[in-house]
């Protein structure tokens, strides 16, 4: 029996936009699919500093349970100013916006933002209403952002793992982690799978911030989420910092070469095996050294 038996998938209404230029759009939800308020922070900082304007928002009367998720109210001298409830805010950032006097964001197509919360009941009627939503913005391709706890040092900078829709954008993303995983899901997972079914591209981007340290807000998590794959092995970092850890190498040997009391006895260099360790373990050591010092 067809879904729209049960309930009607509604369209979020936009209205004077206009026409859009090759639009994407980035989603992030507080709650389960948001350690550290690392995804949202993401989205509120993109909307500031791309000078995002609001266009719709979920109906939150179907999907929110508002015992759980309460609407917020401001009183300024004893009035009431406003009650803001709880639900999926959509805006957009044009890569050109309207008005002489409004400076460039940069951007070379325009970005729709989704700031959400994850709904307490009817994720699919949810996620179906979002899909059609951004279907009639001709939204091309769809970000979702997350973060996880897991067992991750705070030491070192945030890992970030990818998920795709799609293997070629997924293997566009060089220098990420794949991610591998079976288990329950949120919001996130829901919206990425009912993506894909209308035929939108997806790629998800999951931080991994450390258990131990999840308390909200996580700056690390959220700077990691906005350089997604800057810093994977590929990056332009990593690669520079292993050509320099093995040219001090280099110049190390040829130092205790000249030297009368060399410190390193240069004769096990010629044993492969150790070789090999020496100069992961060097690499390794440098690589960590300034990448930490970077981040």
């Amino acid at each position: 029996m067809p879904r729209s038996f049960y309930w009607e998938v509604r369209v979020i209404e936009f209205n004077d936009i206009g026409d859009l230029t090759s639009p994407v759009a980035i989603a992030g939800f507080e709650g389960w699919n948001d350690a550290g308020e690392a995804a949202s922070g993401v989205v509120n900082h993109l909307g500031i500093a791309w000078q995002a304007t609001p266009i719709g928002a979920i109906d939150p009367e179907d999907y929110y349970d508002f015992q759980v998720n309460r609407p917020v109210i401001e009183i300024e001298d004893g009035r009431t100013q406003r009650l803001i409830w709880p639900t999926t805010r959509i805006s957009l950032a044009r890569a050109q916006p309207d008005g002489d006097s409004a400076p460039p964001t940069g951007l070379a197509r325009d970005v729709v933002l989704l700031h959400g919360i994850e709904p307490n009941m009817r994720w699919r009627a949810f996620s179906e209403e979002l899909v059609h939503s951004l279907e009639s913005l001709g939204v091309e391709l769809v970000i979702l952002l997350g973060a996880l706890l897991a067992d991750a040092p705070h030491t070192r900078p945030v890992p970030v793992s990818v998920g795709s829709s799609n293997a070629k954008l997924a293997s566009g993303l060089g220098g990420v982690g794949r991610t591998d995983y079976k288990g329950p899901t949120g919001i996130v997972g829901v919206f990425q799978h009912v993506c894909t079914g209308a035929g939108i591209p997806t790629v998800s981007l999951w931080a991994q911030v450390p258990h131990y340290v999840a308390q909200p807000p996580s700056p690390k998590a959220t700077l990691a989420l906005l350089r997604g794959n800057q810093n994977g092995w590929g990056s332009t970092l990593i690669v520079s910092l292993l050509l320099a850890s093995g040219l001090l190498m280099a110049a190390f040997v040829l130092a205790e070469r000249h030297h009368p009391r060399p410190m390193f006895d240069l004769s096990l260099l010629r044993r492969p095996a150790f070789a090999g360790v020496y100069s992961a373990v060097g690499a390794m050591l440098t690589t960590r050294s300034r990448a930490d010092s970077a981040a």
